[in-house]
């Protein structure tokens, strides 16, 4: 009877073990979510279901812009606080939402602040130099970048959903990183919709 009792109880926990040892929804969540705070490319892709490269994070390469500069806007974009709320996984048990609350920066006011201060720098400076250089230009970009992350504390607060599924393994990925919802939306959306409006006041 013992040794029975003893077979049990060892079975028991081992499939407490295995259950315990299952990544969640949230779980997954947390992870990409900090692996994006440590800009980790290659943790993050463990946890998305597509491939994010390198190159997302080496903006100095396609832009331009000074890797100074690269960096200091990399870190205030992924300079963010987050807490996981709760998760709903559906019937199916193949797809979950995961209730994420967030404080950022103000993306939208930083994205208003950059453009007024760039346009209005990038006139005085045609101005006073009708032969500016491209490296001129960019100059000034820089420190409007610059300026507009310094008058922009972290203290916007906002609330979404991040949707996962299961790959053929049957693991929990992070699914949404380019949909309108998401993570897309709380950190891109607002400066691509600030962006649109600047340039629709110009029509």
């Amino acid at each position: 009877m013992k040794k029975l009792l003893s077979v049990i109880s060892i079975a028991v926990l081992a499939l407490c073990l295995t259950a315990c040892s299952k990544a969640t929804p949230s779980s997954v969540c947390e992870k990409m979510l900090k692996a994006v705070q440590k800009r980790d490319v290659t943790a993050i892709n463990k946890y998305y279901i597509d491939e994010m490269d390198e190159s997302d994070f080496e903006l100095s390469q396609t832009d331009g812009m000074s890797a100074e500069t690269t960096d200091k806007l990399l870190d205030f974009m992924v300079d963010f606080d987050f807490k996981i709320i709760n998760e709903k996984i559906s019937d199916d048990g193949n797809t979950a939402y995961v209730t994420v609350t967030y404080v950022t920066h103000d993306f939208t006011e930083f994205t208003a602040n950059f453009l007024s201060d760039y346009v209005a720098n990038l006139f005085s400076a045609a101005f006073s130099n009708p032969d500016l250089t491209d490296a001129d230009i960019l100059k000034i970009a820089e420190e409007a970048l610059v300026g507009a992350m310094a008058d922009n504390p972290k203290e916007t607060a906002s609330t979404t959903e991040i949707k996962l599924v299961k790959d053929d393994k049957g693991e929990w990925k992070v699914a949404d990183m380019n949909e309108q919802t998401g993570i897309y939306s709380v950190f891109v959306a607002p400066i691509f919709d600030k962006m649109e409006d600047f340039a629709a006041s110009f029509d």
